[in-house]
């Protein structure tokens, strides 16, 4: 079979000769564009089979790329690349006609995974080898071993809606990935965060809308439910969706089909439905902060994602496999983990999990000057256990020998965050800041050592 040509319009030159160089070493030939400018150039000359694409470019930028790309050849599939959180680019270019869309930065194996998805409908030599993608999640321990092993199960579960669960920076993500690429469905996977839009515009997203809907409605547009058909819709933090918009989601789940904004037509749609969150829906529930019936809908088929904590020395895989990543990214030499540095890479509490682990990797192979990580390079809180001095200052001191490590990890948190809370009056803000943390993993670790930021307030001073 011939080589599949992929065009790669990326104006990072950095960049753009790190993915050439990748691809082209697993099977592509690779067709080169600065911009969306010289991209449509390539297009037209060179006919490729499928396109990636970023998204901030200039003079031409990559939606005006697929826009125009899709008039000239509306056949050839476009997969597009953005930063995290882009969700009205997102919407823009699945409108526009694009595949698949993945953020940044970008996993070599879910690109792989994308590129080839695309072209699974036209050649069934091309499709997906859904082994190589259970690959992707990186690990060995029991809990990932089962969690693999109940993914495969539940991809083959139709278009049954599936809860991941899992705190924060866990992979839930990956996780939905898995499901997608391993259930050979012929949609794309389309992500979500429903926690950066108002209710008004989650709704718009989803459902879409028909002209004159609402004042600036000119057109009839598609939502990424319908956009996802024969696909999979990820919703993620799906315990800040509106009530309101709950509503109208729990509908679609139970009958499979939804009006757009404005319309009367019901639209029958075969889109997967796949949610994710951090919080405790069942609390949630009780509190009136979720609907009890979406709750139950979405709880037909619940996955829990562990915390890195208790994945023991998957964390050595995970730190050699993002290290792995970074300098093949950057195009760099690839580094060590000392036997030292590694000790305590298993000692740590990781409260932020494997995102914290994967900027914490990133930033060694960006700022490291030598080849092997040692535990002079480890930032201070991996190093000792932060405890309260008599002055009410942080100092260190080495954690207990005899303790048992389960105890003594609790203990460091515990000596930690209430160190920080004095420190700072009980701001939580200003402990989040000091610990490098979200605000959200931060509240998250001091109700689970009920520490009530309040009473620090109350005493200071």
């Amino acid at each position: 079979m011939n080589a599949i040509r992929l065009q790669i319009n990326e104006d990072d030159r950095s960049l753009r000769r790190t993915l050439v160089e990748r691809l082209s070493s697993t099977g592509y030939e690779c067709l080169e564009a600065s911009d969306g400018r010289e991209g449509l150039r390539v297009f037209v000359h060179e006919c490729p089979d499928v396109v990636m694409t970023d998204l901030q470019m200039s003079p031409v930028d990559g939606l005006e790329f697929l826009r125009r790309a899709k008039e000239i050849r509306p056949q050839t599939p476009i997969v597009v690349l953005s930063a995290f959180g882009n969700e009205e680019n997102l919407l823009n270019a699945l409108r526009l006609g694009a595949k698949d869309f993945l953020r940044k930065p970008i996993s070599f194996a879910a690109l792989d995974a994308a590129i080839r998805g695309s072209l699974a409908g036209d050649d069934s030599d091309r499709r997906l080898n859904t082994e190589d993608i259970a690959k992707t999640m990186v690990g060995r321990c029991p809990k990932i071993t089962s969690l693999q092993s109940k993914v495969e199960k539940l991809a083959r579960a139709g278009r049954s809606t599936v809860l991941i669960l899992g705190e924060s920076g866990t992979g839930k993500e990956v996780v939905a990935h898995q499901l997608h690429h391993l259930s050979g469905c012929t949609g794309s996977f389309i992500p979500l965060n429903c926690a950066l839009s108002d209710g008004g515009l989650i709704e718009n997203a989803l459902f879409g809308h028909e002209r004159g809907a609402f004042t600036d409605a000119k057109t009839r547009e598609k939502g990424l439910i319908e956009h996802a058909n024969q696909g999979t819709l990820f919703l993620d933090e799906i315990g800040e969706m509106h009530l309101d918009v709950q509503a109208k989601l729990l509908r679609f789940l139970e009958t499979g089909s939804f009006r757009r904004i404005g319309g009367s037509e019901q639209i029958h749609v075969e889109t997967r439905v796949v949610a994710a969150t951090h919080r405790n829906l069942s609390n949630m529930v009780k509190e009136g902060g979720f609907r009890e019936d979406l709750y139950f809908r979405l709880n037909v088929l619940p996955i829990e994602v562990p915390p890195l904590r208790d994945r023991g020395d998957d964390v050595f895989l995970l730190a050699q496999h993002f290290i792995d990543q970074a300098a093949a990214n950057l195009n760099q030499p690839p580094m060590r983990i000392s036997a030292k540095a590694r000790s305590l890479l298993a000692n740590y509490s990781w409260p932020g999990n494997v995102r914290e682990l994967k900027n914490l990797m990133e930033r060694f192979v960006l700022l490291q000057e030598g080849l092997t990580v040692d535990i002079e390079d480890l930032p201070p809180e991996l190093i000792t256990s932060p405890v309260t001095g008599d002055s009410g200052s942080i100092r260190m001191a080495s954690p207990a020998p005899v303790m048992p490590f389960a105890d003594a990890r609790r203990q460091f948190e515990m000596d930690y965050f209430r160190a920080l809370l004095e420190q700072h009056e009980g701001n939580v803000a200003s402990v989040a800041r000091a610990s490098g943390l979200d605000p959200s993993n931060v509240r998250r670790v001091l109700r689970r050592h009920d520490l009530d930021p309040a009473r620090f307030r109350l005493t200071a001073g």
